[in-house]
């Protein structure tokens, strides 16, 4: 009796196990489709018996058998699994947010190769400010951009400076150079004591600048003009004109406004220094 009773309680553990396992998700999504397959057999075969429904409207309704079969099949599959899909998406979103911060650096410094390369002053060989770096691009990539330092004279200093790309997209960035801009509207500023005679330095300052514009003229007032037409206004002209400002009330500042190369702009400065030194303030004494 009591090996019957054994036999009985090992006959129920196995068969709860079976059941158990025919009853996993894997086995019950196997039993679906194939009695969705099944199913869809048994009416397709009971449509081809029916000899007063016209071939053609016959084949419709076997391709729309078809499809709602798959229809039937894909849902419940989802209804199955759904707990399951839930998990696998929130896995998926948690894993791929922790891709993106992981990477964050150096997906902005891709995307920001990207933008450095609509610049056109920001290829190799132009000059660029970024991020109140001033210098001469002379190597890009996809992760960084090597700049050759200048300072605020124009005059490269030696230094190398390796910027990340992703500064392009946080920063703004000047060009001073470019295939469309070979001119530029120089700016020097002589600042002179109000009490002295500030005509002669503001005379100085248009002759020098007359001096230096003379040669280009007639060709730097044909890049403004392309460059009026292009961006739809229009920029002072190439000529010199002096431009004052008065912001201590014992001492003017006289501002030169002439058009220069932009490759030149650090030269034609120490020109019009040069030259208003030594116009307005001659040396009286001989150097020792």
């Amino acid at each position: 009796m009591t090996d019957k009773a054994n036999t009985l309680h090992l006959f129920g553990t196995n068969l709860m196990g079976l059941w158990g396992f025919i009853d996993s998700k894997a086995i019950s999504t196997l039993i679906l489709i194939i009695a969705a397959m099944l199913t869809r057999s048994v009416v397709a075969a009971w449509l081809e018996k029916n000899t007063e429904m016209p071939p053609h409207l016959l084949n419709q309704w076997i391709q729309r058998l078809r499809r709602i079969t798959v229809l039937v099949i894909v849902v419940l599959i989802l209804i199955i699994w759904a707990p399951e899909l839930r998990a696998f998406a929130v896995t998926l979103v948690a894993v791929a947010a922790a891709v993106v911060i992981a990477l964050k650096e150096v997906i902005t410094c891709f995307t920001g190769s990207i933008v450095r390369a609509t610049v056109e002053g920001a290829r190799v060989g132009g000059r660029i400010v970024v991020n109140n770096v001033h210098g001469d691009v002379v190597s890009t990539d996809w992760m960084s951009t090597t700049i050759l330092e200048v300072n605020d004279n124009g005059q490269r200093t030696g230094r190398i400076i390796v910027l990340p790309n992703s500064f392009f997209l946080t920063n703004s960035v000047i060009t001073e150079s470019s295939e469309d801009r070979k001119y530029v509207l120089m700016l020097v500023g002589i600042p002179v004591k109000r009490n002295v005679n500030w005509t002669n330095v503001e005379k100085a300052l248009l002759e020098v600048g007359g001096k230096i514009v003379q040669p280009y003229l007639k060709e730097a007032k044909k890049h403004f003009s392309r460059f009026s037409r292009r961006y739809g206004f229009n920029p002072p002209g190439p000529e010199p004109k002096i431009i004052i400002d008065w912001d201590d009330p014992d001492k003017i500042t006289l501002n030169l406004r002439v058009a220069v190369p932009v490759t030149e702009q650090n030269s034609k400065r120490q020109e019009v220094l040069r030259a208003v030194l030594e116009k307005s303030f001659p040396c009286t004494e001989n150097p020792v």
